[in-house]
């Protein structure tokens, strides 16, 4: 799988879905290098989510229920930088509608990142 090939991509699937299942802190680590890019994306950023691993479910979502889910349930767990930065990539109403999320949990984190991002 070393060359990044776009005809291993199931392979590059298999391999981040069996690390997240059993070792999601490999498959961090694995995300982490983007050695891999042709690997089905929706479905890994699913069991990101599933082992915790908020920050890189966010970076393969791309619906806005997904990332509102995300960020309600693991936004306090996210680095603020990140997310904070993470909020300059999106939309102008995708941002809104996440801030707006964050503000919802009426927790000091997420009136922090809406600050920065505002």
């Amino acid at each position: 799988l070393k060359p990044n090939r776009p005809e291993d991509a199931d392979l590059q699937t298999l391999l981040l879905e069996i690390n997240l299942m059993a070792a999601p802190q490999v498959a961090d680590l694995i995300l982490s290098k983007e050695m891999f890019s042709h690997y089905n994306k929706t479905r890994i950023a699913a069991l990101c989510e599933k082992a915790g691993l908020g920050q890189r479910a966010l970076e393969h979502y791309t619906e806005m229920a997904d990332i509102k889910r995300v960020i309600s349930q693991q936004g306090h767990i996210i680095n603020p930088e990140w997310l904070t930065n993470y909020f300059g990539t999106l939309s102008v109403e995708y941002t809104l509608d996440a801030i707006k999320e964050l503000l919802q949990q009426r927790t000091r984190h997420g009136l922090q990142i809406a600050i920065q991002v505002a």
